[in-house]
């Protein structure tokens, strides 16, 4: 994997550009004012705030592990776990589960 990854870098690893930074802070502003700080945090700390807005900025698609969630208000925020398909469709970035990408693109696991 890690010979597979050194040789398709150029694909797995981008530049960020001034498009995506500004999308990132688009996305950073906006989950700080909804969702409650402790898992704001969380979100911002980890990459994939970063994937979405490379996906925003570059009219691209994410995929993910993640299922959207119905979000509920506590206190004026948003409670719980900042799931990657809520964001995305907030900022209307198309996304998929991973199963769904395998099984349209007719990968068989066995």
């Amino acid at each position: 994997m890690a010979q597979w990854a050194r040789s398709n870098k150029d694909i797995l690893f981008v530049e960020v550009d001034d498009t995506t930074q500004m999308v990132l802070r688009e996305i950073a502003d906006q989950v700080t004012l909804l969702y409650e700080p402790h898992h704001v945090q969380k979100f911002l700390a980890g990459a994939d705030p970063w994937v979405i807005a490379y996906a925003k900025a570059h009219q691209l698609s994410v995929v993910t592990m993640e299922s959207w969630r119905h979000e509920t208000v506590d206190k004026g925020k948003i409670s719980g776990r900042i799931k990657v398909p809520n964001i995305c469709q907030r900022f209307g970035v198309t996304w998929e589960d991973t199963f769904a990408l395998l099984r349209k693109q007719g990968v068989v696991l066995r």
